[in-house]
């Protein structure tokens, strides 16, 4: 069978949600396994680290598994997965899993919590929690929580409450949660202009203004 892994958060006893065990390597399984696409009834996580981040706790006692899982297994549940079953083959801090994930297949995904740095004219994504670095022209991108760079003439994009960094002639782009119309929406900026210089971090202030991080 082809194998997938999949990263998931406990708490620093290793208890997900309900308060099942975890191991810290070996194998696991759902006493309560349903194959239906929907939550519960499984183990769940992120295919290859990607997915929606803001479903995870990133409290920094938590553990992150690494999880290999039989492909025909996994149930695809729109931002995160689950399955019956998987051997836990590592156990650690996310940026530690997030590396793993990246190094064991996961390269060119945007994994969650990922540290990754790309050369001039690269696309580089990351997710929730990352820190993505590109070099000049290149494309950057960071989920929520992120701190996103770029060189000259790179385009830098960062999720809610991220950071984002561009050198000389950057497009840089910051997301936000507009409660009032239940939507992500986008503020760009351009280094060179308004007051924005290349080299310095900014942030959204909460007038969803570009300001010195």
């Amino acid at each position: 069978m082809n194998k997938v892994l999949v990263l998931r958060q406990c708490n620093k006893d290793l208890k997900s949600y309900g308060g099942f065990q975890h191991p810290s390597s070996g194998h696991v399984s759902a006493p309560d396994w349903n194959p239906k696409p929907e939550c519960g009834s499984g183990l769940h996580g992120f295919l290859y680290g990607e997915g929606d981040g803001s479903l995870a706790n990133y409290d920094p006692e938590n553990k992150w598994l690494v999880l290999s899982v039989d492909k025909d297994k996994i149930v695809d549940l729109s931002g995160k997965v689950k399955f019956p079953e998987g051997e836990v083959i590592f156990c650690g801090a996310l940026a530690e899993a997030a590396r793993y994930v990246y190094d064991n297949g996961g390269a060119g995904r945007a994994i969650i919590g990922i540290t990754v740095t790309g050369g001039d004219g690269s696309t580089v994504s990351g997710g929730n929690s990352s820190k993505v670095t590109g070099g000049e022209d290149s494309t950057v991108t960071g989920g929520d929580g992120s701190t996103v760079s770029g060189g000259n003439r790179s385009t830098v994009t960062g999720g809610e409450d991220s950071t984002v960094t561009g050198g000389k002639e950057a497009l840089l782009t910051l997301q936000y949660w507009d409660s009032k119309t239940n939507r992500v929406r986008q503020v760009t900026a351009y280094v060179g202009e308004n007051g924005i210089e290349a080299g310095k971090a900014y942030k959204l202030d909460e007038n969803h203004q570009f300001v010195l991080a």
